[in-house]
């Protein structure tokens, strides 16, 4: 939708998803055995990284996968959208309220 920006989604740096959806479901091919980190970074619709005084708005998490069970997924696909909820991940319009009103698409750099 055009207008409400995306987040790209890196595992450990390596982009995997351009998300335009609150949820999505990392598979054991893309998070093997052991630890990673996890990257949401927000942009606008024309590719420009969101930011806040300059510095990107984004989100690590390092996440350690263990062996899969029986029966786990064996491709990457999105979750269903589940609509916005208390859990749901920021949007761009919610950053700019926490940044008092100085949230822009401002050209940092682009994504390692």
């Amino acid at each position: 939708m055009s207008g409400r920006g995306l987040a790209h989604l890196y595992v450990d740096g390596r982009l995997i998803a351009r998300l335009r959806t609150p949820e999505y479901r990392l598979t054991d091919r893309l998070v093997p055995r052991g630890t990673h980190h996890v990257t949401a970074r927000l942009y606008a619709d024309d590719g420009t990284v969101w930011a806040v005084d300059g510095s990107p708005v984004e989100s690590t998490a390092d996440i350690t996968a263990s062996r899969p069970g029986p029966d786990a997924d064996t491709g990457a696909e999105p979750a269903p959208s589940a609509g916005v909820g208390r859990d749901a991940p920021p949007r761009a319009t919610d950053v700019r309220r926490r940044a008092g009103g100085r949230a822009s698409p401002d050209r940092v750099g682009k994504a390692s």
